[in-house]
């Protein structure tokens, strides 16, 4: 059977590590979770990881650099993000009920924002999370907690909000 020259290049890739990669970063299309999951607590080798639907409830990625990443549709239920960089993510449609992201960096930057359209936040901790020009359309807020949260520029088009704790302290289930 001829081997295309493309082929045998894509074959050796995938085989071959890249020059100063961790094992954290070796990204995939399969939805598998980087290998130091379920601790990645501190890890910055994870910016930019792609794993979309992505398997990894009850992980500790406290204070771990998910910037500029792609977890697209991943389960993250229980899961600590704590003090991490999530900036320019794209985490839409991520199932992440009863998730700690707070104090973490979930802002956008330039033209990138965080996308966390349509994610499940049931139950999340966004405890003085930054979520400045986040994309949280469609997001289910219901019974998280924002308290202290910088929500400046966010956009929360069609969001869930039911019984929602808002920066200011106050409840709602209408928006924040």
């Amino acid at each position: 059977m001829k081997k295309t020259l493309a082929a045998v290049a894509a074959a050796t890739l995938m085989v071959v590590p890249l020059l100063g990669a961790s094992s954290a970063l070796a990204s995939n299309k399969t939805g598998n979770p980087p290998s130091c999951y379920p601790n990645c607590e501190g890890v910055t080798s994870t910016a930019g990881y792609w794993a979309r639907n992505a398997k990894m409830p009850n992980g500790n990625f406290a204070n771990s650099d998910w910037s500029g990443s792609t977890l697209t549709y991943a389960n993250v239920k229980g899961s600590t993000f704590e003090g991490a960089n999530v900036s320019s993510a794209k985490m839409a449609n991520i199932k992440a009920q009863s998730v700690n992201f707070s104090g973490a960096n979930l802002q956008g930057s330039g033209l990138e924002k965080a996308n966390l359209s349509g994610a499940n936040l049931t139950g999340a901790n966004l405890t003085g999370a930054y979520l400045g020009k986040a994309n949280l359309k469609k997001a289910n807020l219901t019974n998280a907690n924002l308290t202290g949260a910088n929500i400046s520029k966010a956009k929360f088009k069609h969001a869930t909000f039911n019984n929602t704790t808002c920066p200011d302290g106050t409840v709602t289930n209408t928006g924040c």
